[in-house]
């Protein structure tokens, strides 16, 4: 049987996702290299208290650990996921795949690895009448 995970990356001390928001930023002054351009301006936006919506930033280690290995995720990568995925959603009060108030997320690749820099809505079509229904009653006016 093929193994789908490789050894964890070789980040800074293991850790290779970086939580940001407003009650708290990790990442705070590390550098472009670990973080990201993106992930490193979004660290430094929250710390000084930018309203800049909450997030996690998968450390550039790890996605160059996931490319040497042949594309395999490396181990204890969906657990750091899992955590942040829970912090976004005690947090903002919403539940991820929840029908009536779903947490929505987007997901930036940076370009260094030839990801594409497209912003991608990680929406289940189920949700798409809860989202609707949130939105229904928002003013169009400007």
């Amino acid at each position: 049987m093929a193994k789908t995970r490789t050894a964890a990356a070789k980040t800074s001390g293991g850790k290779m996702t970086y939580y940001f928001s407003k009650n708290k930023t990790e990442g705070k002054g590390l550098s472009k290299q670990l973080l990201g351009g993106k992930g490193a301006n979004l660290a430094e936006m929250t710390s000084i208290g930018l309203p800049v919506p909450p997030g996690f930033t998968i450390t550039t280690e790890c996605c160059d650990a996931y490319y040497k290995s042949g594309r395999k995720l490396p181990a204890g990568l969906m657990d750091a996921v899992r955590k942040n995925i829970g912090m976004l959603e005690k947090e903002l009060g919403k539940k991820f795949g929840d029908d009536k108030s779903p947490l929505l997320v987007s997901v930036r690749s940076g370009a260094a690895n030839g990801g594409s820099d497209a912003t991608v809505p990680s929406t289940c079509a189920r949700n798409t009448r809860s989202i609707a229904s949130a939105f229904s009653g928002a003013s169009n006016s400007g």
